[in-house]
């Protein structure tokens, strides 16, 4: 027995059809991923449901079927999207065809990357944290004062003793591994929960790298230090979301 779908070649973009196929072979829902950032973005493959429906359909008319249904969001819905996802941080987001209503979703999300700082006060005393060793160090050389910054990975950017001295390598690393200390131990209480959630509304969808810019001033006496500490948390998660539909309209029912 001939079916009428079974040329479907240069029918099957017309949304009318796409939805009349696939239902008459079983199918009633579709969802393709899509995501990107840095300029570019990409759809995953569609996901055809139910799968053993989608089993049957004949190797040469899947591939026309997939492309169609590609063409429905790009064509129909992509430009629609009133949001950015797919430059800088880009974003991510899931299309939806029901194909008994005839109907079709994206769900967009624009990720957001934002640096936010807090600041803290503090003094030791030498002999209590074996962290200001490298401190204690330097004051017995002379040193009454170092402002030192680390960025993005935990490396030092820039030394600034006073009085003006040479800081060996050692010393450097030594400083690193300071930085490093003070960011874990006061990284939470600087950059709060509180500071975040007034950036992305709330906290339960971000991501904290692993390092993040810190900038230290120490001032040192005989037998403390007291500091100046600023730490910059790079934080990402999702920012603007927004719901897209097209919805078959009465000139696709004739």
């Amino acid at each position: 027995m001939t079916s009428m779908f079974e040329d479907i070649q240069g029918q099957i973009k017309d949304k009318k059809f796409l939805c009349a196929y696939l239902e008459r072979n079983g199918i009633t829902r579709v969802t393709q991923e899509y995501h990107g950032s840095g300029d570019s973005g990409d759809f995953d493959s569609p996901e055809f449901e139910p799968l053993q429906k989608w089993k049957l359909i004949p190797s040469e008319h899947k591939s026309s079927v997939m492309d169609a249904f590609e063409s429905l969001f790009t064509d129909n819905l992509q430009e629609s999207i009133g949001i950015d996802w797919w430059n800088n941080e880009g974003g991510y987001g899931k299309c939806e065809l029901d194909v008994l209503k005839g109907e079709a979703y994206c769900h967009t999300v624009q990720e957001q990357d934002e640096m936010i700082w807090g600041e803290g006060h503090y003094s030791w005393e030498y002999d209590d944290d074996e962290a200001f060793n490298i401190i204690k160090s330097l004051r017995d050389r002379g040193l009454e004062r170092i402002k030192f910054d680390t960025r993005g990975d935990g490396t030092l950017d820039e030394i600034i003793p006073i009085p003006p001295m040479t800081i060996t390598d050692e010393e450097r690393a030594d400083l690193e591994t300071l930085s490093r200390t003070l960011h874990d131990r006061y990284g939470d209480e600087i950059v709060t929960g509180e500071k975040i959630a007034a950036v992305f509304g709330d906290t339960t969808n971000t991501d904290y790298t692993n390092w993040a810019d810190v900038e230290v001033d120490m001032r040192l006496s005989k037998y403390k230090v007291d500091y100046n500490l600023k730490i910059g948390e790079s934080i990402s998660g999702p920012g603007y979301t927004e719901d897209t539909a097209w919805i078959r309209d009465e000139e696709d029912e004739d």
